[in-house]
């Protein structure tokens, strides 16, 4: 099963209800390299983050429920590409 790293759980845990914290996480969620499709990336964000539905701290859960929703977003926009770009290149 994913998870988040245990320092990111931490993290989390600790400072998970502050904004900045959240902004920060968020942010790195999208910095990456990536090849191929994208959508593999988001997916692995989806059970940590469903996970965190039932954190102590209301802020991160609506957190959590807020950054899944986007991911889910960017999962289905990011299949749409890439099935336009099968379908341009096959």
């Amino acid at each position: 099963m994913r998870s988040f790293h245990p320092l990111i759980q931490r993290v989390i845990d600790e400072f998970g209800e502050r904004g900045d914290v959240q902004s920060k996480l968020h942010a790195n969620m999208h910095t990456f390299g990536w090849s191929g499709s994208v959508t593999t990336y988001y997916e692995m964000y989806l059970v940590p983050l469903e996970a965190l539905q039932n954190h102590p701290k209301s802020e991160v859960r609506h957190w959590a429920r807020r950054t899944l929703s986007q991911m889910q977003k960017n999962i289905l926009r990011e299949r749409d590409s890439d099935e336009e770009h099968n379908a341009h290149y096959e």
